[in-house]
């Protein structure tokens, strides 16, 4: 298999995995420009959710010295290392959208207690991501060695 087909997969399943997301949060927990969500803005919130997808999967290729890491034998410790870089990633972006007030919270987000983000998208990024590579680590593995 090539790698930009291993390329290709990751992405559209990692795309299509937080578009279903956001489509399930973002209506009846976030106010985005005091708007109702557009499809527009799920799929930029999408496209920004794929960018630290792939920021937090080079961050773990640069430590795992391999771009295929995510295909190879990689410890419980790598596993939660990644899912806690996607998680900060994500929670530091919460920070600054809700300082700058991109978007606000409805009442039934739930927020973490001292820095008032909403846990939903850092659950998502460690959760979403991490599923991303069990998906692909299925189906690459089953096909074909990259």
């Amino acid at each position: 298999m090539r790698p930009s087909k291993f390329l290709v997969f990751l992405t559209l399943t990692n795309f299509v995995l937080h578009l279903v997301w956001e489509y399930a949060q973002c209506g009846p927990l976030f106010v985005h420009l005091n708007k109702a969500p557009t499809h527009l803005n799920m799929f930029l919130a999408t496209g920004g959710d794929v960018i630290i997808f792939w920021t937090s999967y080079t961050i773990g290729g640069l430590f795992k010295d391999s771009f295929t890491w995510g295909l190879k034998f990689v410890s419980a410790a790598n596993w939660f290392g990644f899912a806690i870089i996607s998680a900060l990633i994500s929670a530091s972006i919460e920070h600054v959208a809700i300082v700058k007030r991109m978007w606000v919270y409805k009442s039934l987000n739930p927020v973490i207690p001292g820095i008032d983000i909403s846990i939903l998208p850092v659950i998502q990024m460690a959760s979403l991501n991490f599923i991303t590579l069990l998906i692909i680590r299925r189906f690459f593995l089953k096909r074909s060695s990259i």
